[in-house]
């Protein structure tokens, strides 16, 4: 099949041209780009190609709401493409994307009028990419990374879901159901960490090679989250740090502490924007923790100043269905610290281990996430989920209690 799609000056109707783009997205493209790094191709190919779709651009105002993000989408995985090709034959980041005529202007305009960013972002990359994928490589492994993205990702969704009415007084602790919504969010959490399990499956005994192997994962699939300049300004690629349903749930749990607000905050602008409204309002409720202190009468300073004789006493003073709530919500809390931790597991096999082994990180740095998150920045999040003084203190007083 033809790398380019043929050329012309008439221009498309918009729902042609985006099945032409579509068609060369899902064929050529990942043929074109693992050509290009078997050097059996030439990255200019793809500027080419860029140049031409935006050329034959319909106008904005014949587009739906729909068709600019899917625009947004479908340019995300051209451009990440060629930017990754560029970097790395040494060109900074962004160079080849400022080179092509009219397309910085388009998408930030699409951003514009979308509210969403204008690149390719986790969103574009993973959650509405679910059926007949769009991928960089053509490869089965990238269609396994993103849909244990999408898998588990649903699984901390719904997680959220079934603890929100809770969090929103809609359904007292006291209440038949509150401690069964808590079980089955602790089930999806498990659920959602045993898709993570599906990357490291062995599908090759004899070497070892996981389902998701370390070099495509390292040397090929990673590389493509490259950075952009857009309009001036740095963003970074589409990046795990910004699947919403993790850092909403943390919320819910009310498991945070200053680091992660900012964190939260400055990856924000990554979010579309259903997202962010889903984000804020999240963050501006009480969570299952600030539930569990109004039942003990507490604060959570005074929780930590309490002995353990005193907690005791607390958790005595609650109804039977309270204290299996609290019990409950520790359990939880606990198995979203698994999830954080096994996450952790897949960093360190995957990037870690490789990176101390000498094999290189391409155009990635040694010691970052691809949203530039140091290594160490992701271990405090791990542990500010598994290590929380709070929950840690009533699981304590639980333990003691007789």
């Amino acid at each position: 099949m033809d790398k380019l799609l043929p050329k012309s000056d008439i221009f498309l109707a918009p729902e042609e041209y985006f099945v032409n783009f579509e068609i060369w997205l899902k064929t050529s493209m990942p043929e074109l780009n693992m050509q290009i790094l078997a050097k059996e191709a030439k990255h200019d190919m793809l500027w080419d190609q860029i140049q031409h779709l935006v050329d034959t651009f319909p106008a904005l105002e014949q587009l739906t709401y729909t068709q600019k993000v899917r625009a947004i989408q479908y340019f995300g995985f051209a451009i990440s493409s060629m930017e990754r090709h560029a970097q790395d034959r040494g060109f900074p980041a962004g160079h080849h994307l400022a080179s092509i005529n009219g397309a910085e202007s388009l998408l930030l305009a699409l951003g514009e009028q979308t509210g969403y960013p204008p690149r390719d972002t986790l969103y574009t990359f993973a959650t509405m990419n679910r059926k007949n994928m769009i991928t960089f490589s053509g490869d089965a492994q990238e269609e396994l990374f993103i849909d244990v993205l999408n898998q588990s990702g649903d699984l901390v969704k719904l997680a959220g879901d079934l603890i929100r009415p809770v969090t929103r007084g809609q359904m007292q602790i006291d209440d038949d159901q509150s401690v069964g919504l808590l079980m089955r969010a602790e089930r999806a959490l498990e659920g959602a960490r045993k898709q993570f399990l599906r990357y490291m499956e062995v599908v090759d005994v004899e070497t070892g090679r996981f389902a998701l192997s370390i070099p495509f994962f390292r040397d090929v699939l990673r590389q493509f989250t490259c950075d952009w300049v857009l309009g001036g300004e740095a963003w970074t690629g589409a990046s795990a740090a910004d699947a919403v349903e993790f850092k909403k749930l943390d919320y819910l749990i009310g498991t945070v502490d200053d680091h992660f607000r900012q964190y939260v905050f400055d990856r924000m602008k990554y979010l579309p924007p259903h997202q962010k409204v889903e984000m804020v309002d999240d963050m501006q409720h009480p969570s299952l923790l600030d539930v569990v202190m109004k039942s003990l009468g507490l604060f959570r300073q005074e929780l930590v100043a309490l002995s353990e004789a005193e907690l005791i006493e607390r958790l005595r003073g609650l109804s039977e269905r309270c204290l299996e709530f609290v019990k409950q919500y520790v359990k939880l809390a606990g198995m979203n610290g698994r999830l954080s931790a096994t996450h952790w597991s897949l960093m360190a096999n995957y990037l870690m281990k490789p990176t101390e082994a000498g094999m290189g990180t391409g155009l990635k740095e040694r010691d970052r996430g691809t949203a530039h998150i140091t290594f160490e920045e992701i271990v405090a999040i791990r542990d500010m989920r598994r290590l929380n003084p709070y929950v840690k203190k009533l699981s304590g007083g639980l333990g003691s209690l007789k």
